[in-house]
């Protein structure tokens, strides 16, 4: 699904197409400075190579924002920069520019609505 993801190495994601459903069933009505944006997860949990999502929201580029999750800048808990592999612009690029406000309530209806389809997701504050 993800260039990037297959490039560096990752194995199929049965769950991913399913996600894909999840964040298109959302849309946005406003027009603003923010992003939501998802991060693939993998090791999260002790000896497990299992993957999650982390979903966030800022008024900076995704690229931007996820370098300042690796650099440890603003990293909250460290999901990402202890365990991100990379973004995943399919499952998002349809949140962009938005108001705060729709980018706040975005980022967590969509962690929600992700983990009760059984997802593993962090983040979605």
């Amino acid at each position: 699904m993800e260039l990037e993801a297959l490039k560096q190495g990752i194995n199929v994601i049965p769950w991913l197409e399913q996600a894909a459903g999840v964040t298109h069933s959302f849309t946005s009505t406003t027009h603003g400075p923010c992003n939501v944006y998802i991060i693939l997860l993998r090791g999260i949990e002790p000896d497990k190579n299992e993957y999650a999502l982390y979903v966030g929201q800022s008024a900076r580029k995704p690229e931007e924002r996820f370098k300042q999750h690796k650099d440890g800048c603003k990293s909250g808990a460290g999901w990402v920069r202890d365990y991100g592999i990379c973004l995943l612009p399919t499952l998002y690029e349809h949140l962009m520019n938005i108001s705060r406000d729709e980018a706040e309530k975005l980022e967590q209806e969509i962690a929600e609505t992700l983990k009760s389809a059984e997802i593993k997701v962090y983040g979605g504050h």
